[in-house]
């Protein structure tokens, strides 16, 4: 009887210790953390989020610089990070002076036992280094940038290069540091890019959006009612040019705002100078005589 007592005593505590520990923590919402705060940000330490975005005090007084650190919402994975139960998330963050120079952060950030949001670690990046792609690959952070190279000037680096991290004694550290070649059109090529913006304006909601598809030298894809493809140039290394004498369409006649959509598509495409990265998105830039714009792309 004793015996019996003492297995139904193991058996209930067990159930309430599992009852307890109840599902493993999910990770923290963008949403949650753009308004958490964060330490490990250069010179200022420790900085408070107010819907993704902190502003300092003016370097003088009445002055329009400021320092200021903002939340880069389009890049962000949630995953593992650490082997413990629960997940965390991984984010990139920008901060500025006032100048031209831009430091971009990568930090990761879990739930405590109480279930309330922490920055667990972040980490300096590097300055105007431009975004690719942020990736898990467990138990590493995988960060693919474009960075400058040696030579080059701070605002036009065309080194690829590929830096890894691991979450670990509540810091990231730098575990991997790949040069990976040089900018070129390989490096957006074999990759739907479906357009989001056009001249820094979101597309329509309920409107199939123009893509676009490099391949070889070739530029195909759907332009808001036909396809299309036509020959690339590239001149060096972040430049880019459409041969509008290659171009080829489809006939299909459209209404009238699909038909709007796609000869601004085309148009602005067939005066594309420049390519970059913007937090994971390619942006083209184009320009035709005093005018100028960009077509934002994601994957």
């Amino acid at each position: 009887m004793r015996g019996r007592r003492s297995l139904v005593g193991i058996a209930a505590l067990l159930l309430a210790t599992l009852a307890g520990a109840g599902p493993p923590a999910q990770a923290p919402s963008l949403d949650e953390i753009a308004n958490t705060g964060i330490n490990g940000i250069g010179e200022l330490g420790f900085v408070q989020l107010r819907d993704g975005v902190y502003e300092g005090a003016p370097y003088v007084a009445g002055g329009a610089a400021r320092p200021m650190v903002s939340l880069l919402r389009e890049l962000s994975v949630h995953g593992d990070l650490d082997g413990a139960a629960g997940e965390e998330r991984a984010l990139l963050l920008s901060s500025t002076t006032g100048g031209s120079g831009e430091r971009i952060y990568l930090a990761a950030f879990g739930r405590g036992a109480d279930g309330q949001i922490r920055n667990i670690a972040s980490v300096l990046v590097g300055d105007r280094v431009k975004l690719r792609a942020l990736a898990i690959d467990s138990p590493l952070l995988v960060l693919d940038v474009v960075e400058t190279a040696p030579g080059e000037a701070a605002c036009c680096g065309t080194r690829l290069a590929r830096r890894s991290y691991r979450l670990e004694d509540a810091t990231l550290q730098l575990v991997g540091n790949e040069t990976r070649g040089r900018l070129s059109l390989a490096a957006i090529s074999g990759i739907e890019w479906t357009l989001v913006e056009h001249n820094a304006e979101a597309l329509a909601e309920g409107i199939r959006a123009p893509t676009l598809r490099i391949s070889e030298g070739q530029a195909a894809g759907f332009s808001g009612c036909n396809n299309f493809h036509a020959r690339l140039q590239e001149p060096a290394a972040g430049e880019i040019r459409l041969e509008p004498t290659t171009m080829i369409s489809t006939r299909m006649a459209c209404e009238e705002s699909r038909s709007a959509l796609e000869s601004g598509y085309l148009a602005d495409l067939s005066a594309i100078n420049r390519y970059t990265f913007l937090q994971g998105r390619l942006v083209l830039g184009w320009q035709r005589g005093e005018s100028s714009g960009r077509l934002t792309f994601r994957r």
